[in-house]
Protein backbone atom coordinates (compact mmCIF):
# COMPACT_ATOMS: atom_id res chain seq x y z
CA UNK A 1 0.00 0.00 0.00
CA UNK A 2 2.72 2.61 0.95
CA UNK A 3 4.21 2.11 -2.60
CA UNK A 4 0.87 2.77 -4.53
CA UNK A 5 0.82 6.06 -2.16
CA UNK A 6 3.90 6.65 -3.28
CA UNK A 7 2.98 6.14 -6.93
CA UNK A 8 -0.61 8.02 -6.58
CA UNK A 9 -2.08 4.94 -7.38
CA UNK A 10 -4.07 4.84 -4.01
CA UNK A 11 -7.92 4.39 -4.55
CA UNK A 12 -10.90 3.97 -2.31
CA UNK A 13 -14.49 3.77 -2.79
CA UNK A 14 -16.12 6.80 -2.31
CA UNK A 15 -19.69 5.25 -0.83
CA UNK A 16 -20.47 6.07 1.77
CA UNK A 17 -17.36 9.02 1.95
CA UNK A 18 -18.41 12.61 2.73
CA UNK A 19 -16.18 14.89 0.54
CA UNK A 20 -15.11 16.21 3.46
CA UNK A 21 -13.53 13.17 4.84
CA UNK A 22 -12.56 12.08 0.89
CA UNK A 23 -10.62 15.21 1.23
CA UNK A 24 -8.59 14.96 4.72
CA UNK A 25 -7.85 11.10 3.30
CA UNK A 26 -6.29 12.55 0.36
CA UNK A 27 -4.75 14.99 2.32
CA UNK A 28 -3.00 12.80 4.62
CA UNK A 29 -1.64 10.24 1.61
CA UNK A 30 -0.61 13.34 -0.78
CA UNK A 31 1.98 12.03 -3.05
CA UNK A 32 4.31 14.59 -2.26
CA UNK A 33 5.35 14.37 1.64
CA UNK A 34 5.91 17.61 1.98
CA UNK A 35 2.07 18.61 0.71
CA UNK A 36 0.57 15.98 3.28
CA UNK A 37 -1.97 17.13 5.86
CA UNK A 38 0.04 17.89 9.14
CA UNK A 39 3.38 18.45 7.59
CA UNK A 40 3.21 22.38 7.65
CA UNK A 41 1.81 22.90 11.41
CA UNK A 42 1.77 19.47 12.92
CA UNK A 43 -1.12 18.62 14.68
CA UNK A 44 -2.47 22.30 14.61
CA UNK A 45 -3.12 21.60 10.76
CA UNK A 46 -5.01 18.10 11.59
CA UNK A 47 -7.34 19.62 14.26
CA UNK A 48 -8.08 22.84 11.89
CA UNK A 49 -9.28 20.38 9.08
CA UNK A 50 -13.12 21.09 7.84
CA UNK A 51 -13.40 17.16 8.48
CA UNK A 52 -12.59 17.19 12.30
CA UNK A 53 -14.48 20.39 13.26
CA UNK A 54 -16.79 19.38 15.49
CA UNK A 55 -14.59 17.12 17.48
CA UNK A 56 -14.12 18.80 21.25
CA UNK A 57 -9.97 17.57 21.35
CA UNK A 58 -9.92 18.52 25.13
CA UNK A 59 -12.58 15.86 25.56
CA UNK A 60 -11.43 13.21 23.68
CA UNK A 61 -7.73 13.75 25.29
CA UNK A 62 -9.85 13.60 28.98
CA UNK A 63 -11.27 10.21 27.40
CA UNK A 64 -14.53 12.09 28.52
CA UNK A 65 -16.36 10.27 25.23
CA UNK A 66 -17.96 6.76 25.48
CA UNK A 67 -18.04 4.83 22.13
CA UNK A 68 -21.21 4.86 20.35
CA UNK A 69 -20.24 0.94 19.16
CA UNK A 70 -18.02 -1.56 21.37
CA UNK A 71 -17.96 -4.39 19.50
CA UNK A 72 -18.43 -8.01 20.74
CA UNK A 73 -15.54 -9.95 19.70
CA UNK A 74 -14.92 -14.15 20.46
CA UNK A 75 -11.33 -13.20 20.62
CA UNK A 76 -8.16 -11.39 19.92
CA UNK A 77 -8.49 -12.42 15.85
CA UNK A 78 -11.97 -12.23 15.47
CA UNK A 79 -12.34 -10.55 12.24
CA UNK A 80 -16.51 -10.54 12.05
CA UNK A 81 -16.70 -7.10 11.17
CA UNK A 82 -14.10 -7.13 8.20
CA UNK A 83 -15.26 -5.84 5.31
CA UNK A 84 -14.65 -9.95 3.39
CA UNK A 85 -14.13 -8.29 0.23
CA UNK A 86 -11.28 -6.95 1.44
CA UNK A 87 -9.89 -9.59 2.96
CA UNK A 88 -10.47 -11.45 0.04
CA UNK A 89 -8.36 -9.37 -1.71
CA UNK A 90 -5.15 -8.74 0.23
CA UNK A 91 -2.37 -9.87 -2.06
CA UNK A 92 -0.13 -12.49 -0.12
CA UNK A 93 2.62 -9.97 -1.00
CA UNK A 94 1.43 -7.38 1.20
CA UNK A 95 0.44 -9.37 3.93
CA UNK A 96 3.58 -11.20 3.79
CA UNK A 97 5.21 -7.21 4.19
CA UNK A 98 3.56 -6.55 7.05
CA UNK A 99 4.55 -9.36 9.10
CA UNK A 100 7.97 -8.83 8.19
CA UNK A 101 7.17 -5.12 9.45
CA UNK A 102 5.72 -6.20 12.72
CA UNK A 103 7.48 -9.21 13.24
CA UNK A 104 10.53 -7.28 15.19
CA UNK A 105 7.94 -5.28 16.81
Amino acid sequence: MEERIKKGEFSFPDKNVSDKLHHFIKSLIHVSVESRLGTKNGEDELKSHPWLSKVNFDKLLNKVFKSPFRPSLSNELDTKYFDLSYMKNLSKKSVEEDYVLCEGA
